[in-house]
């Protein structure tokens, strides 16, 4: 629909971004930037910001990033697609990590009329990519790969925090001899030994 219309036209309603859906808005900026008048545009329209700011926005960069320097890919990334599921979630991520797309998954994003998804964030300069892994048909053998590591995902039981009891307790590293887990609940660390 947008590659249809001409440049003037993509920027007025890039005027009226915030009235678009979601999608609307996602497609809008892909034409904008298929045709490099995205950033002519938000150029345009950037208001002139005090030192204060360019500051705080810099903090917020900067606070993205966790301590083994990895990017935070929610706080700093584009979307590339909405889940209804965790299937859904798991498919795009095996798909996108397949093709050394790194991804991450934001459980808490709204939809329209209501409607909670998911949605798979990537790096900004990995959106054009990871929509192109995304829309590729999966073969009868990569599916069957995905199937069995879904399985096996499934048959593994994660710690319990020893300190508080917490189930929900999040890997924190991997290594050779072991895995570092991490309690969100009342911080506590701990090392359990891989076995050989």
């Amino acid at each position: 629909m947008y590659a249809e219309q001409s440049d003037l036209e993509l920027e007025d309603l890039r005027g009226d971004f915030d009235g678009l859906t979601d999608v609307a808005q996602g497609v809008l900026r892909d034409e904008m930037k298929r045709r490099g008048i995205w950033e002519k545009a938000a150029a345009v329209a950037a208001p002139v910001l005090d030192e204060d700011a360019v500051l705080a926005a810099a903090e917020a960069r900067a606070a993205a990033e966790g301590s083994d320097g990895d990017v935070d890919l929610v706080a700093s990334g584009d979307w590339v697609c909405e889940c209804e599921d965790k299937y859904q979630e798991a498919l795009c991520q095996f798909m996108l990590e397949r093709k050394g797309v790194r991804s991450e998954i934001d459980p808490a994003s709204n939809g329209r009329f209501g409607l909670s998804y998911s949605r798979v964030y990537v790096a900004s300069s990995d959106v054009e990519r990871a929509r192109q892994v995304l829309a590729e048909p999966l073969s009868p053998a990569e599916i069957q790969e995905f199937e069995r590591a879904r399985e096996e995902a499934a048959n593994f039981d994660a710690p319990v925090c020893a300190k508080c009891g917490c189930k929900d307790v999040m890997l924190e590293e991997v290594e050779d001899g072991g895995n570092e887990w991490v309690c969100p609940d009342c911080g506590n660390r701990w090392e359990e030994a891989v076995a050989v």
